[in-house]
C-alpha cells in the first residue's frame, strides 16, 4: 500500500510538472510544456514564440514586427495580459480580446473583437518555414493563400499542425506568411490551435 500511495505522488508531481507558466515581466511569461515551449511577450501582451521540435515557428527575428497582433492603421499593443489557470488573457480596449490556452500537448488562440468591431488578428510565421502540406502530401509554398484546415507546416525536421477558424495569406511585410482571424462585428469567437505536426520526409522533396 505504501508503495502505492508512492507511485500516485510521483505519477502527480509528473502532471503537476508538464506545464510551467512563469511570469516575465508587467505582461509576459514563458511557458514550458511537454510538446513544446511559447512566451508571451511582456512589451506587447501577445504570444511571441512558439516552438515545436525546438524549432521556432513564429516570426519574432525582423525589429519591429509583432509576432501576434490586432492590426487596426497598424501593429496595436495588448493594454493588459493576465493569468488565469492555464489560459493568458490579453486585452486590447475597444478593439478585441485574446485567450492563450496553454495544454500539455497544444496551445489555442481566441480572438474576439469588441462589440460591433470588424478587426483581424494576425499572428506572423517565421521565415524559414519550408511550407504547408495537408492530407496525402499536398503542399502549399510558403507565403501562400490557403483556406481555413488542418496542415502541417514543415521547418528543417520539425513540424507544427494548425487547425480552426484563420485563413492564410501571404507575401506581407518581408515577404512573411501571414495566419489571420477575422473577427465579426457580431462578436464570435475566432480559434486557431497549434500542436506538433508531421509531415513526411518524402513530401519535403517535391
Amino acid at each position: 500500500m505504501k508503495k502505492l500511495f508512492v507511485l500516485l505522488l510521483m505519477l502527480c508531481a509528473a502532471a503537476c510538472c508538464a506545464l510551467e507558466i512563469t511570469p516575465s515581466g508587467d505582461m509576459g511569461f514563458d511557458i514550458k510544456a511537454a510538446a513544446y515551449t511559447a512566451s508571451v511577450s511582456p512589451e506587447t501582451g501577445n504570444l511571441s514564440s512558439l516552438k515545436f521540435g525546438g524549432e521556432e515557428f513564429l516570426e519574432n527575428t525582423v525589429e519591429g514586427i509583432y509576432s501576434a497582433y490586432f492590426f487596426v492603421d497598424g501593429q496595436l499593443k495588448a493594454a493588459s495580459a493576465v493569468r488565469e489557470g492555464s489560459r493568458i488573457i490579453s486585452e486590447t480596449p475597444g478593439v478585441g480580446r485574446t485567450v492563450y490556452t496553454f495544454d500539455e500537448d497544444a496551445v489555442t488562440v481566441e480572438a474576439t473583437g469588441a462589440d460591433g468591431v470588424d478587426v483581424p488578428f494576425y499572428l506572423l510565421f517565421h521565415h524559414d518555414i519550408l511550407g504547408a502540406f495537408r492530407g496525402s502530401g499536398e503542399r502549399y509554398k510558403y507565403a501562400s493563400t490557403i483556406s481555413p484546415g488542418e496542415y502541417d507546416w514543415a521547418k528543417n525536421a520539425a513540424a507544427m499542425r494548425t487547425e480552426g477558424d484563420a485563413r492564410f495569406w501571404g507575401p506581407w511585410n518581408f515577404g512573411l506568411q501571414v495566419a489571420e482571424l477575422r473577427c465579426q462585428p457580431d462578436g464570435k469567437t475566432m480559434r486557431l490551435r497549434f500542436s506538433a505536426g508531421k509531415v513526411n520526409p518524402e513530401d519535403l522533396k517535391k
